[in-house]
């Protein structure tokens, strides 16, 4: 049965990403400018010179940029399906080997921030669930509702200013030389983008503990004379983990898009300033690229975040429809 279900969801992401890449090429094409006026303008003020009509015309000619929209469409398509996901107008360098030329910092990144933030989320949700209605409670309710009020680029440069800025002990950007100097300059970026996750993950923790709580099962723990340490973490938070679960994999296929923010303010040399500077410089062979990776990444982080259920609660079962 599960692999029928694997199966199955491989197959739905067949036209989830036909009709995603059709989109984004849609958009990229509607765009305003022309892609090869820009290129030439690019190319020849590099050279010293103006661009001329010739110019523009040789460029057009040699991306394919002066056949029908569909027909360049097709052809993208047709070469994405052979691994093909195109050149760079900007690096010249293949899509797919800028892609991982870049992705090793964007997954460490992402990583240490879904680690800050549930390390962060779930303590504080458990305890706000078990203190209900208590003075612990309403701090941890306040801290949520500031931390989701609170935008992302504005903690980031909050954190740039105070650490950064005006007591120099982070580094103000960068990726850092070594490992160590690396995780220096991991600190502030992986603390914004994982505070950023926390209000939320740590409101749904909270409701599915009360929610796990009040099951007769625990009632019936708590008969049995069973310690409340217990009775919470052997047997409560792990069965409210599944909608946790649900979120981490949302949150990790939403960040490798949203990064962007993040990469861009702390000079992040990952995917998601790669991706920024693309579409500065409308170079749709990275944009149509980069968007159908990331389609496929969120689709597949999904399907394991689905798949990861039946080992959270063996009670789950995947059943053939």
């Amino acid at each position: 049965m599960m692999k029928e279900y694997i199966l199955k969801r491989l197959a739905v992401m067949v036209p989830v990403l036909l009709c995603g890449s059709l989109i984004t090429f849609g958009l990229v094409f509607l765009s305003p400018g022309d892609i090869g006026e820009m290129m030439a303008d690019a190319e020849a003020s590099a050279m010293g010179v103006m661009a001329t009509p010739e110019m523009v015309h040789a460029i057009k000619e040699h991306y394919g940029l002066n056949d029908p929209v569909h027909v360049q469409y097709l052809k993208w398509l047709n070469n994405a399906l052979h691994g093909d996901l195109g050149r760079s107008f900007s690096t010249h360098k293949p899509v797919l080997k800028e892609f991982m030329d870049h992705l090793g910092p964007t997954l460490v990144l992402n990583l240490a921030g879904i680690m800050i933030a549930l390390l962060i989320a779930i303590p504080l949700g458990v305890i706000s669930a078990v203190k209900k209605n208590t003075i612990v409670d309403h701090l941890c309710r306040v801290y949520v509702m500031l931390e989701i009020s609170m935008p992302t680029f504005w903690l980031a440069l909050m954190l740039l200013w105070f650490f950064s800025v005006k007591y120099d002990l982070f580094p103000l950007y960068g990726y850092g030389v070594g490992w160590q100097d690396q995780l220096w300059h991991l600190a502030l970026p992986s603390i914004a983008m994982g505070t950023s996750m926390t209000g939320s993950l740590m409101r749904l923790t909270r409701t599915s503990m009360l929610e796990t709580l009040s099951q007769g099962y625990i009632i019936t723990a708590r008969a049995k004379g069973l310690t409340e340490l217990v009775i919470i973490f052997k047997h409560a938070l792990r069965n409210a983990l599944n909608p946790v679960v649900t979120m981490i994999g949302l949150f990790f296929g939403h960040i490798l898009t949203g990064s962007v923010i993040i990469e861009s303010i702390f000079s992040w040399p990952g995917n998601g300033s790669m991706f920024l500077a693309s579409i500065n410089a409308r170079d749709y062979p990275m944009i149509m690229g980069f968007t159908l990776i990331f389609m496929a990444l969120f689709v597949l982080v999904t399907l394991i975040t689905d798949l990861s259920y039946s080992l959270i609660d063996p009670r789950i079962q995947y059943e053939k429809s």
